[in-house]
Parts: C-alpha cells; structure tokens; sequence
C-alpha cells in the first residue's frame, strides 16, 4: 500500500495500490495521524508476516525513528522492518 501523505487524509487516493490488509489499513491512519510527520512523505506501509515494512523517503532520523515508533502499539504488529530512507 503507498500512503501519499497530503494536508488532507481524504486527499489521498488508494488507486494504484489498494490497503490488502486491516493491517495496513490501521497503519496508514496511524501515520497519516502523526503530527510529527510532515504531510508531502510518500511512505509504502506493507503487512509481512503480522509485521509492517515501511519504505520511502523522509528528511531526517528523526522522522525515519517517529515514523516506526507511532505503528510500535498497533494490535497485531509483532514487528517494524524500518526501510525509511534518509535524504541527505
């Protein structure tokens, strides 16, 4: 699932990749809900295995880290895999 974060989650569209899971679903509210990440992140959310896998591409470690740790409560998550890219 991309999540395209926009000033507005209603903005966002699933028509080139669809949620496939509640999962996944429940992570990109999460993400889309944190105010510490700003809103033009293109972040991929994947379900793997009762984990999530983000990629993409953020500004700062500090981003990449709040990020991975606003999905850490998610019921069902048993684990991060945290590919985030830094840009420099």
């Amino acid at each position: 699932m991309s999540l395209l974060a926009t000033d507005s989650p209603a903005a966002m569209s699933d028509a080139v990749n669809p949620p496939t899971s509640l999962l996944e679903q429940e992570a990109r509210r999460v993400l889309l809900g944190n105010p510490h990440l700003p809103a033009n992140y293109r972040l991929d959310v994947r379900e793997a295995g009762g984990g999530i896998r983000l990629s993409g591409k953020v500004d700062s470690y500090f981003h990449k880290q709040m990020a991975q740790e606003s999905l850490r409560d998610l019921p069902g998550v048993t684990q991060i895999e945290n590919l985030l890219e830094v840009l420099p």
